[in-house]
C-alpha cells in the first residue's frame, strides 16, 4: 500500500495515519498503545479515519471487522454505513495497523491499555454539565475528590483522576456528571498544564484571565 501524505491512499477515500494527529495535540487525542494494535486479530473491530479523496466530500470515523492479517497488513469489513463518502456497508478495506485509532475486542488475552493510564488526561472527573455542554466556561477545578461509589472505568477501565471541575456560578446542587479533563482542554488548553502530572490535593482557578494553582 502506497503512503502520500502521512496517509494511505486508495481511489475514492484516504485512510489517514493518527500518528502526526497524535504527537500535535498529545492532551486532546487518544491512540490505543502499540502493544493492543500488535495484537488486533479477525473478529476484532478497529476504528480508522477515512478523508474523502475529493476535497468536497467530509471525513468519517468509522469501524472495520478483521478479516485477516498479514504482519502489519491488515484486511477488513466496513461496519458502518458511510453518511458523505463513497463507500458502502461491507466493502473490504485494506490498512496497517498505525492506522487504528480504536479498538474494540472480546478476546481473552487484550493487553492493557496504557496510554490511559500513562496520562492523566484520559482520567474520569466529575464536570459540571453546563461546562460539558459548552453553556459556560470552566473557572476552577479542585482535586482530591474520591472515586464515586460504583465507578468501573468503563469499557477501558479509565482511572478515577479525582478532580471537579465547575464553571462561573456553580452552586452545590447544580448538575455534574462523569467525563475526563479533554472536554475542558480543548475549550481551554491552558489549563492542561495544571491539571496533569499531579494527584496532590490542589485548587486550580482562573483569575484575571490566567489559570493559577495553589495547595487545596
Amino acid at each position: 500500500m502506497s503512503q502520500t501524505n502521512e496517509m494511505s491512499d486508495t481511489k475514492r477515500y484516504i485512510i489517514r495515519d493518527p500518528r502526526p494527529l497524535r504527537e500535535a495535540n498529545p492532551w486532546t487525542f487518544y491512540l490505543p498503545c502499540e502493544e493492543r494494535t500488535a495484537a488486533v486479530a479477525p473478529g476484532d473491530f478497529v476504528q480508522l479515519i477515512f478523508d474523502p479523496a475529493e476535497q468536497e466530500n467530509t471525513p468519517e470515523r468509522m469501524w472495520v471487522e478483521i478479516t485477516g492479517c498479514d504482519g502489519n497488513t491488515l484486511i477488513g469489513t466496513l461496519a458502518n454505513q458511510p453518511q458523505y463518502l463513497p463507500m458502502a456497508h461491507g466493502e473490504e478495506v485494506a490498512f496497517t495497523r498505525h492506522d487504528i485509532i480504536d479498538i474494540q475486542t472480546d478476546r481473552k488475552d487484550d493487553p492493557e491499555e496504557t496510554n490511559v493510564l500513562d496520562g492523566e488526561v484520559f482520567h474520569r472527573c466529575w464536570i459540571d454539565e453546563r461546562v460539558l455542554n459548552g453553556t459556560v466556561p470552566a473557572v476552577k477545578a479542585t482535586n482530591g475528590c474520591p472515586e464515586p461509589e460504583g465507578y468501573d472505568g468503563g469499557r477501558l477501565n479509565f482511572p478515577w483522576g479525582g478532580w471537579m471541575i465547575v464553571g462561573k456560578g456553580w452552586e452545590n446542587d447544580m448538575p455534574m456528571t462523569i467525563g475526563t479533563p479533554v472536554i475542558v482542554i480543548r475549550q481551554d488548553e491552558a489549563i492542561a498544564p495544571h491539571l496533569l502530572g499531579t494527584n496532590e490535593p490542589a485548587i486550580v482557578e482562573k483569575i484575571d484571565g490566567e489559570w493559577k494553582s495553589r495547595r487545596a
